[in-house]
């Protein structure tokens, strides 16, 4: 009988060739990653193609740089403000002594904010503005330097036509 099933019959399957299929499939992706690889090294740097600038447009830039820097001062105009001292907000009791150094974009923003008038709204709103801070606010330099953009943005929204450009502080003293 065993005889019987050898010949006529049924012959024992051979496994799927698992090992085989996944050497292919592994060695096409690895060819894909390496070709992908060097065409995008192609294409950063031998492939590379300069921008063609014109002349008119070369031109056209060397105008406006010169603008640019005809229209900005040699120096800069930096108001500075008095002294000022304010309770800070918060226990323990504390109080910082300050003096800020505005610099502006151009004169008329200088003279702008040399007017009496204005002179008093700014000092009142830095004054106000440290009153409403407390020591953890600003004994951190990312607290030093929201304090200096709050200030900047404050100083803004009272001068009409002048911009701040900058906020310096020369003295901070905090105790």
């Amino acid at each position: 009988m065993a005889a019987a099933a050898e010949q006529g019959g049924d012959k024992p399957k051979k496994p799927f060739p698992v090992k085989m299929l996944m050497t292919a499939l592994l060695l096409v992706a690895n060819l894909g990653t390496v070709g992908g690889g060097l065409y995008l090294t192609y294409a950063a740097t031998l492939g590379f193609v300069p921008p063609q600038v014109r002349e008119a447009e070369l031109q056209q830039i060397r105008k406006l740089a010169s603008e640019a820097q005809e229209a900005t001062p040699e120096e800069p105009l930096i108001y500075t403000m008095d002294k000022i001292t304010v309770n800070l907000n918060g226990e323990p009791k504390r109080m910082v002594r300050i003096e800020v150094n505005v610099e502006l974009l151009n004169p008329i923003g200088f003279s702008e904010i040399m007017e009496n008038d204005r002179r008093a709204k700014v000092r009142d709103s830095v004054t106000d503005l440290l009153g409403r801070q407390s020591f953890t606010d600003i004994e951190s330099i990312q607290g030093k330097l929201f304090l200096k953009d709050r200030i900047a943005s404050d100083l803004n929204s009272i001068l009409d036509q002048g911009i701040v450009k900058a906020v310096y502080f020369s003295e901070f003293v905090v105790q």
